[in-house]
């Protein structure tokens, strides 16, 4: 089994409880540059000795894609959409928590509480309120899954406002303005990203690939050997900017996704409103 992963992002200073010297100053100014760097985090290159070079190419953006973006249709937690100016549609990994907030097919909902409302219902020939009732507890379910789809819908809103601020950030070369933040706010900014953003996505990643427990441990300790030690020319920072585009990506397909369920639900609410 692999060694255990350094906890990195744990608390909201991860690595700084058992740093040496004076307190620090957390309202210091601190570069991205600095951030990105495994001191700045108390990560030690010994706990990634037994990584081989298969496992750090295999966590290249380019290679995780393909497990949350246009993955199989059926596959494990996940929903389809038809992204904008495209044919056809396109199916996103979610995780878990996110699959249960989603509508797969909007219709089949409405049908399907329609259907259990109907059939608990005896036969008889003046129908119209049975039917009535069904289609009543149709958009019943739907304004409540539209309710939660809403919510989650402006939280990937703020989530994309924030990693499109941090991605700026860690762009390589050029200045920008949140380049350089006080340390507590570089830390807690980092601590988010890991920890929310890549988190979500390894956590879609692990239901489609199958991983075992020591499988995804190795994936994620590979992520971070590219983010914290793959030094040679810098290029940790371009493995950093490219990491961040792939997720920038990732959560506009969630985006898209939910803003076409929402769509879907309220014209179906509409569709069957009693006149």
């Amino acid at each position: 089994m692999p060694p255990k992963r350094p906890a990195l992002g744990e608390s909201p200073f991860p690595g700084m409880a058992n740093l040496p010297g004076p307190v620090r100053d957390l309202k210091s100014r601190n570069s991205f540059e600095r951030a990105a760097t495994p001191e700045y985090w108390g990560l030690d290159q010994a706990n990634y000795a037994d990584l081989d070079q298969q496992a750090v190419d295999l966590a290249a953006p380019s290679e995780l894609e393909p497990s949350i973006i246009g993955v199989p249709r059926g596959s494990h937690f996940e929903s389809s959409y038809s992204p904008a100016n495209t044919r056809g549609t396109l199916s996103v990994a979610l995780t878990p928590v996110e699959f249960g907030r989603v509508t797969r097919s909007v219709p089949a909902l409405g049908r399907a509480v329609a259907s259990r409302t109907l059939s608990g219902r005896p036969a008889r020939a003046d129908f119209v309120s049975d039917q009535q009732a069904a289609t009543r507890s149709g958009t019943h379910a739907l304004r409540e899954k539209l309710r939660v789809m809403q919510t989650y819908s402006q939280t990937l809103a703020s989530d994309a406002d924030r990693l499109a601020s941090f991605t700026q950030a860690a762009k390589p070369g050029g200045e920008y303005g949140r380049a350089h933040m006080p340390e507590a706010e570089m830390r807690m900014e980092m601590t988010w990203i890991q920890q929310h953003i890549f988190g979500d996505m390894f956590l879609a990643m692990r239901s489609q690939r199958r991983w075992t427990p020591e499988q995804e441990d190795v994936m994620r300790r590979a992520v971070d050997w590219r983010l914290f030690f793959d030094r040679e020319r810098n290029q940790h920072l371009t493995n950093w900017y490219d990491m961040l585009r792939l997720a920038s990506t990732y959560v506009g397909h969630k985006r898209g996704l939910f803003a076409e369920k929402i769509f879907q639900a309220r014209k179906y609410i509409s569709d069957n409103a009693e006149k």
